[in-house]
């Protein structure tokens, strides 16, 4: 003897089409918005309490993953190069008379943002 789910066992989802086409049309303005800010638009706008995690796995659902970005090393290998090479054709100059300005920026995350794409899309 199996057990089969009948239809409608189990309890209702709580976003609905209008509310999942509100939260794709969020992300589409805004593709770097966390869930947190999501959850909190769609409670604004819609006047509905909902969970983060209900919001995510409606994303997931609707093929919006969230990837890591691809990690780039900062330097290319070919600016390497060049780097060694003028370090090692200039290492007996006198560097006491070189001023160095500090051009120094600062990356957070090292430039690395997550965005919601749609599957597919790159």
């Amino acid at each position: 003897m199996t057990l089969k789910q009948k239809r409608g066992d189990g309890r209702p989802n709580l976003l609905g089409n209008s509310i999942k086409y509100a939260a794709t049309q969020f992300i589409k303005l805004d593709p770097e918005t966390s869930v947190c800010k999501l959850t909190t638009r769609i409670a604004k706008t819609k006047k509905l309490t909902v969970s983060k995690s209900t919001v995510h796995l409606t994303l997931q659902k609707l093929k919006y993953p969230k990837p890591f970005p691809v990690q780039i090393p900062l330097l290319s290998e070919n600016n390497r190069l060049f780097r060694i090479e003028w370090a090692q054709k200039d290492k007996f100059k006198l560097w006491c008379r070189a001023m160095f300005a500090d051009d120094a920026s600062f990356w957070l995350n090292h430039g690395k943002v997550r965005m919601w794409t749609k599957s597919g899309r790159e």
